[in-house]
C-alpha cells in the first residue's frame, strides 16, 4: 500500500484518485463512485460534488500541485472516458491517447453551470 498517496484515492473503490470532494458527505472520491453512491439513494441524490483542483493546500500549509503517479508531471486534465485526473504526457503517450479530456479550469465550469442550472 503507498501510505503517501493512500489519502488521495477514492475512498470507495481506493483503485482510482479521488477527483471529487461531496459537499454533504465530506468524502473524497472519484466521479464514478460519487454518481453511482449518490444515485442510488434519495437521500444523498442532491449532494453537489465539489472537483478537486490544482494547486491544493497540503497540510503543513504550503501549496501542491498534484502530480501524475506514472509520469510525475503536474495533474491538470480531467479524462472524461475513465472520470481520472491526468497529465499532458498521460493523453499524449499514456493510456489515455484519444480519449476525451477536459482541463481542470473547463470542468470546474460545466460543473458550476450544471449546480446552477439545478438550483430553484
Amino acid at each position: 500500500v503507498d501510505v503517501e498517496n493512500q489519502d488521495k484515492k477514492c475512498k470507495m473503490c481506493v483503485t482510482k484518485i479521488a477527483a471529487c470532494k461531496c459537499t454533504e458527505c465530506d468524502s473524497m472520491l472519484c466521479i464514478s463512485c460519487f454518481e453511482n453512491v449518490h444515485s442510488m439513494s434519495a437521500a444523498i441524490k442532491n449532494h453537489k460534488p465539489i472537483l478537486i483542483t490544482v494547486p491544493q493546500l497540503a497540510a503543513n500549509g504550503n501549496d501542491v500541485e498534484p502530480k501524475c503517479a506514472e509520469h510525475n508531471r503536474i495533474l491538470e486534465y480531467f479524462c472524461e472516458d475513465d472520470s481520472s485526473s491526468i497529465c499532458s504526457r498521460c493523453y499524449i503517450v499514456g493510456k489515455h491517447q484519444n480519449h476525451s479530456i477536459t482541463s481542470f479550469e473547463e470542468k470546474n465550469k460545466q460543473v458550476l453551470e450544471d449546480i446552477g442550472n439545478e438550483l430553484p
